[in-house]
């Protein structure tokens, strides 16, 4: 396998290849852009924040409206910002990025980790909370799968989380298999996926006419599924927390102590027909 990184442009992924065939779609040479990338950091929250603001021990907290076309927050600070490369070799690459508290208003550092090993490529994600008092904090790893006509995806899950048309939940929870039945395996539908899953057991496997890829994530109980139809875009998000939690569901946020830390990993394997 083969991979390389972006510190500079958002501790991204640029690409991620094994013996010459892509399993995550490349980024483009000339693009800074993170929507353009292999995979890029959600952190210290993922997905939307409705109207990026939420009420957090009593208090407001007014957040950046971080994308264009939107009154959201999205994915949080990391993804739009330089890390720094603390280390590398041809094996493993490991990237910081230090949160000064501003519209999120907590001090944080969070470090990710590449790794390169026999049989697989491993991405760690960690969160610390550098300031003074309690942090809520989320984290996701976003990466942009190889989609192709032949593509089926299989994955179990408990339920999905309905959204409204600006892609906030509305509260109601569907059967797994509302959308596609990837508990069997399923090509992607023809209309939108852009949706959380709920009680995901962590696996998910992919296979087209090029070959088998498998992510298994620790630490993130959904699954952000992201595929607009027409395209070539397969995102399946490893997520510790559904869209607007911080307003919907604040108790599925981690809450961090000053000085305490949380993490995430994602190991992606392939292999070839």
């Amino acid at each position: 396998m083969r991979a390389s990184a972006r510190p500079e442009a958002g501790g991204l992924l640029s690409c991620l290849s094994m013996d010459g065939a892509h399993v995550l779609r490349p980024m483009p040479v000339s693009s800074s852009n993170p929507l353009d990338s292999a995979c890029f950091p959600l952190v210290p929250f993922a997905n939307r924040i409705a109207d990026a603001r939420f009420d957090w021990n009593d208090a407001g907290v007014q957040l950046q409206q971080n994308f264009p076309l939107e009154t959201s927050a999205l994915h949080g600070t990391g993804w739009q910002r330089p890390w720094q490369l603390t280390e590398t070799t041809p094996e493993r690459c490991v990237m910081a990025y230090a949160h000064a508290a501003s519209d999120w208003p907590w001090d944080f550092q969070s470090i990710q980790t590449f790794e390169l090993r026999d049989d697989c490529f491993l991405a760690t994600l960690e969160l610390a909370n550098c300031s003074g008092i309690d942090m809520p904090a989320g984290l996701g790893l976003h990466p942009y799968f190889r989609r192709r006509p032949e593509t089926r995806v299989f994955f179990e899950a408990g339920g999905i989380v309905l959204s409204g048309r600006d892609q906030i939940p509305t509260g109601e929870i569907a059967a797994p298999g509302a959308l596609a039945e990837f508990r069997t395996g399923s090509h992607l539908p023809g209309a939108l996926i852009d949706h959380c899953y709920t009680d995901w057991n962590g696996e998910v496997v992919i296979e087209d006419d090029l070959g088998r890829i498998e992510m298994r994530a620790v630490g993130a109980s959904y699954l952000h599924v992201y595929a607009p139809p027409g395209t070539d875009i397969l995102c399946l998000e490893p997520v510790t927390h559904p869209p607007d939690a911080l307003n919907r569901w604040p108790e599925e946020m981690t809450v961090l102590e000053p000085g305490r830390s949380t993490s995430i990993a994602m190991r992606i394997s392939a292999s070839l027909r």
